[in-house]
């Protein structure tokens, strides 16, 4: 009996020990895997073209948002066009034109498709284009995504009618997240385009901008993004921010420039991290197909994970918009 129990006590000593080096082991790999963010796609496929816009009436292409049911584009051009967003499939075909009544925009810049009410799901016009910073307010169409299912004329849903706190920015990056807030990314630079300075990223809630009528609404700061240093290494056209757009989980965001786009694995409406941004953990750097003047990007819903994007310069004989995409390849 004596040598019974002598025998079980050394298992549970063993046991012990075991038990002891796994718990050890369980926190090493969990300090390991706390370093790693997950959601940020490792490998992006090669860039290649998914299709051609062949249509005189989208010269300048500066928007682009994908459709709730992730099987059509809708398009708008760059300042000077009037009041008007275009739809088409994925590759560019079956293109149709909207006009927006009721709405004189003077800078639109970008698109970005999100709930509007429950069980309403509206494309948002983001007129916040200002070349100059002198406006004193900005201003987004929100339109009914039903409205738009075939060709003709389109009313405001919403109109919203924004200011920031700190004075008149640039911006060319419009998202609203699958929580229904908003957000705008400035295009910051000193004299010129050749001295950048780091984006800013501005935030109106949901219920905020839902619950307002026709009052000015004010944007709230929520982080500054350090794209020159991002983007140290190459010039400076290629640390501006032109797009930007959220991904359907809101747990991921992208940022398109000149030169590439960078993939951020942060929830905008979640704390920023109060640390300095770490590649490969906050963020991930994609190489593209530079198109010239590349100002419109979107997140493709689907497993895995897909980007379309394209330029602002059409060719200029024909009129064609390529729309280039890429896919996680994990």
């Amino acid at each position: 009996m004596k040598m019974k129990l002598q025998k079980f006590g050394a298992f549970l000593g063993l046991m012990a020990l075991s038990c002891a080096s796994y718990a050890d082991k369980s926190e090493r790999d969990a300090s390991v895997n706390s370093s790693v963010n997950f959601s940020l796609c490792k490998k992006w496929s090669e860039a290649k073209i998914q299709g051609v816009i062949k249509s005189q009436a989208l010269p300048e292409a500066s928007g682009i948002a994908v459709s709730t049911d992730g099987k059509k584009l809708y398009h708008v051009n760059d300042s000077g066009d009037g009041a008007r967003v275009f739809s088409s499939a994925l590759n560019g075909s079956e293109f149709l034109e909207h006009k927006i009544e009721g709405f004189h925009p003077k800078d639109v810049e970008d698109l970005g498709m999100g709930p509007c009410g429950v069980g309403i799901n509206c494309l948002f016009v983001a007129d916040i284009g200002d070349n100059k910073r002198s406006r004193k307010s900005i201003m987004i169409a929100v339109l009914r995504e039903k409205d738009l299912a075939s060709n003709g004329s389109v009313k405001v849903y919403k109109t919203l009618k924004l200011k920031y706190a700190d004075g008149p920015h640039n911006a060319e990056g419009f998202a609203v997240h699958p929580n229904g807030d908003i957000f705008i990314l400035t295009k910051e630079y000193a004299d010129k385009y050749t001295q950048p300075r780091p984006a800013k990223l501005f935030r109106l809630s949901y219920k905020a901008w839902s619950a307002s009528s026709t009052s000015e609404l004010l944007l709230s700061e929520v982080a500054t993004i350090e794209l020159p240093k991002i983007n140290s290494n190459i010039d400076a056209i290629g640390q501006l921010a032109t797009a930007l757009d959220i991904h359907k989980s809101g747990s991921k965001f992208l940022v398109l420039g000149y030169r590439n786009a960078i993939e951020f694995a942060i929830d905008p409406t979640k704390n920023w991290p109060s640390r300095a941004l770490v590649e490969g953990v906050d963020y991930k750097k994609i190489d593209l197909e530079i198109l010239e003047q590349q100002e419109s990007v979107s997140y493709v819903g689907g497993n895995p994970d897909q980007i379309l994007y394209t330029t602002e310069r059409s060719h200029a004989d024909t009129v064609e918009v390529p729309i280039y995409g890429l896919k996680c390849d994990w």
